[in-house]
């Protein structure tokens, strides 16, 4: 399951993706317990789901973070300024209010210094 599948599952409950990893899951049927009780498989969807997207947030808000922390630390510096983040990437949840931080942080550390 993807990150961003997880986040449709768990926040937006949203049937159709919910939908296809259940069946993905199913025609995967690695386990036992999916063998035997496919039922339980469109359950166990939901509860990882909801797992995932814990760690997703989770791992959001720290990468926000430093990027916040990244243009702080260059918003005094006159001229030209790059901020680079090398990532695996990650689903943007505009329900984070690190989201906003990042996006008004970088908008800070652009402003000429010489004109506060």
């Amino acid at each position: 399951m993807t990150d961003y599948e997880a986040l449709q599952i768990a926040r937006e409950s949203n049937p159709l993706v919910t939908g296809y990893v259940t069946r993905r899951w199913k025609a995967a049927a690695t386990d036992v317990l999916s063998l035997r009780e496919g039922d339980t498989v469109g359950d166990r969807v939901v509860t990882t789901a909801a797992r995932i997207a814990l760690d997703v947030e989770r791992r959001n808000q720290e990468a926000l973070d430093v990027l916040v922390r990244a243009f702080a630390s260059v918003a005094a510096v006159r001229g030209r300024k790059a901020v680079l983040l090398v990532s695996g990437g990650f689903v943007h949840d505009p329900r984070l209010a690190e989201f906003r931080r990042a996006q008004t942080a970088q908008v800070e550390a652009h402003r000429d210094p010489r004109r506060s």
